[in-house]
């Protein structure tokens, strides 16, 4: 589509220069930040994933040096190790 000066108005109200929406372009832009979107989402999950697997293979190897958390009065779990800072339950990490 070709433009000419007639394509732009000028919008009082707002007083600048309005160019006419051009849909196609919405429309593209949002299907670009639509995949964009999705790749991140599958990025995360392999990286929670990656995390997950890390997380286990520490839990097994540390020496763990286990601390109370008082803070964790409410929770199942109250100690947490200094060094990995990983918590006491090795159901999360199998």
């Amino acid at each position: 589509m070709n433009k000419s000066i007639e394509d732009i108005s000028f919008d009082e109200s707002n007083d600048c220069y309005v160019k006419p929406i051009d849909v196609s372009e919405l429309i593209n832009n949002r299907n670009f930040m639509q995949d964009t979107r999705l790749n991140l989402i599958a990025e995360i999950k392999r990286l929670d994933e990656r995390i997950k697997n890390t997380e286990k293979n520490i839990y097994k190897h540390c020496t763990h040096n286990w601390v109370y958390d008082p803070s964790s009065y409410m929770d199942r779990t109250k100690y947490f190790c200094k060094d990995c800072k990983l918590w006491r339950n090795d159901c999360w990490y199998n």
